[in-house]
Order: C-alpha cells, then structure tokens, then sequence
C-alpha cells in the first residue's frame, strides 16, 4: 500500500462512507492510529500503521450528546413520539430509539444523509431537503404533526431562529432538547470560556410561542477533536 492520506485511507478501507464523513470522525477524536488519537486528515499512513475507529454505542458521536441530556433533564421517552430537526446522520435519533421512543420523524437539509440503519428503521421516517428555519418548511414535511419530543442539533444556524420554527411543532406540555453551539451564535471560529457562557446565559432568555428554557447542562464532548475545541451545552425547554 503507498502511503495516503488518513481521510482518503478511512474512505478506501470502508471505514468511512465519503471524505467528508471521513473527516468528521477524524476531527471529532474518533481515529486512532497504532492506539493514539489522530486529528490531523493529512496524516501519511504507512504500510504498517493500525487504523481504527473508536467504537460508537450510537451511529454518531451526537448521541452521547443528547444521553446525557436525557439523563440530566430525567426524561423518560418511553414509547413517545420524536421530531429530530437536523438530524445528520442520525445520533440523536439512534440515541432516542435506544431510549424507548417509539417513531422518530428525522428531518434535515441534505437530502442523503442519515445511517443507512436508521433510513430502513421502520420507526424512522427521513425528510431531506428540509429548511428548519423556516416554519411553513418544517410543517409541511411533518405534516402539520405536533410532538411530545423534539430534539435539535443543526449546523451553522441561530437558536432563535430554530426555536421560532420549531415552536408550534411541540404539543402543550412538550419539551425541546437543543444542542447550543457557541461558535454559530458568534460566529467565531474559536469561542472562549467567557464568551461560551455569555452565549449561554443569552440562549436562557430566548423563548418562542410560550416556550421557556427550564434547565441547561455541558455536552460530553466538545466542538471539534476530542479534549479541544468549544465548549457546548444542551437547553431544554417547554410550554
């Protein structure tokens, strides 16, 4: 074997479905190379190198993220039913799954994106294409359906404006789990430990159609390569 770069190996030995995939796992500490944590995709891998993948309880590292919500906020998701805006490729729905929830309705804006595994779950049901910012989007591809349970991590977009469209899809009584990234609020690259609280102590304010945030708790994992990166924090709130 000539040697490659560590995105384009994970790819060529199947250990990642696209470069893009490839590079998510090795940003977020997920690659190991001879038993050490890689983060750099343009790492040469030789002949003898041993490439592995940190073993995942959930298709994403998302779902750790969201367990420990679950488990902070003491919600029991047994037999519910579930709204998943920006689903990816399905960590937090896998994660509500495990939990007990009964149907998952994953919504995202790619249109080919969620775990192979979760798109042929009959307890899932995968909209691409889908706009959660916007509210006329959103209704239409869960048609017009309200939840118990939503839950939220979506790329490179404001809470507010998530929070807003998201709203009228909780049932009265419900709670919404978001994921809070410092980094999309500011858009900074880097948030620091000041700031990251400053973003959070402003998300604790925001509310839409009657929704107010009742708790908070710290992500497991950060932003980016594992023990780097941003802090993050899960809000949950309710009518």
């Amino acid at each position: 074997m000539l040697h490659r770069r560590l995105d384009n190996h994970l790819v060529a030995e199947s250990l990642a479905s696209s470069r893009s995939k490839a590079a998510h796992l090795i940003r977020t500490g997920a690659v190991r190379v001879n038993g050490k944590v890689m983060s750099k995709l343009s790492y040469s891998v030789k002949p003898d190198d041993v490439v592995e993948l940190e073993p995942f309880l959930y298709v994403g590292r998302g779902g750790y993220k969201l367990q420990a919500a679950l488990d902070a906020f003491r919600i029991d998701c047994k037999d519910l039913t579930a709204l998943d805006i920006g689903c990816s490729e399905g960590g937090f729905t896998d994660c509500l799954l495990r939990n007990g929830v009964s149907r998952v309705t994953a919504v995202d804006i790619a249109v080919d994106v969620i775990n192979p595994a979760l798109r042929n779950d009959p307890r899932v049901t995968f909209r691409g294409g889908v706009d959660a910012t916007d509210s006329a989007t959103l209704d239409a591809a869960v048609d017009g359906e309200r939840f118990p349970l939503i839950v939220m991590d979506v790329t490179g977009e404001l809470l507010e404006g998530l929070l807003e469209s998201a709203a009228p899809r909780l049932q009265d009584g419900g709670v919404l789990v978001a994921l809070l990234k410092p980094q999309y609020e500011t858009g900074r690259e880097f948030v620091d430990e000041e700031k990251g609280l400053e973003v959070l102590r402003g998300a604790l304010k925001l509310g839409h159609g009657g929704l107010l945030a009742m708790d908070w708790t710290e992500s497991p994992i950060r932003g980016g390569s594992k023990n780097r990166g941003n802090r993050e924090f899960l809000l949950m709130f309710t009518h």
